[in-house]
């Protein structure tokens, strides 16, 4: 069993994919739902006004990417596919997508805006919850015996 198997193993298999699956929901209706907004009223965000840009860019890195690739993962997880071993990588990238979002929220907090502070905070949960899912698994893997370890499910799936 090779190391990305043996994490992905070791990962509590329906909190981490339930997990993913809700961060990629969540997020996608929370950004579709902005869109439509400014497409139905013409109104653009505050923060889009004040950044002097018409639309978000990570609405396009999020919409096309990160959160197809959490509901991906996160049901690979819950059905036992191959598309489960893109669980770890995601678990991994929420907090650190989520260090970057919180701190253009600090800065902007800074600067005297505090309408972004709740989104903060959600963030930051879901990447303290994200890593303690990651870090689980990395422990289990280490403390597992080579010998006692159940076959692979995916390679069972696979051959």
């Amino acid at each position: 069993m090779d190391g990305a198997d043996a994490v992905t193993d070791r990962l509590d298999r329906r909190v981490a994919g339930a997990f993913l699956v809700a961060v990629g929901a969540m997020f996608g209706l929370l950004w579709l739902g902005q869109i439509a907004t400014v497409a139905t009223t013409g109104a653009l965000p505050p923060d889009l006004v004040k950044a002097d840009i018409s639309s978000n860019p990570v609405y396009a890195l999020d919409l096309a990417f990160f959160l197809p690739l959490c509901v991906v993962a996160g049901v690979g997880l819950l059905r036992r596919t191959g598309a489960a071993l893109w669980a770890f990588p995601m678990l991994v990238w929420v907090p650190l997508m989520g260090a970057g979002v919180v701190g253009g929220i600090a800065l902007m907090a800074a600067a005297g805006d505090q309408t972004a502070l709740p989104m903060a905070v959600v963030v930051t949960v879901l990447g303290v919850v994200s890593s303690i899912l990651a870090a689980a698994a990395v422990v289990r893997s280490r403390g597992a015996s080579p010998v006692a370890d159940p076959p692979n499910r995916l390679a069972r799936q696979a051959g």
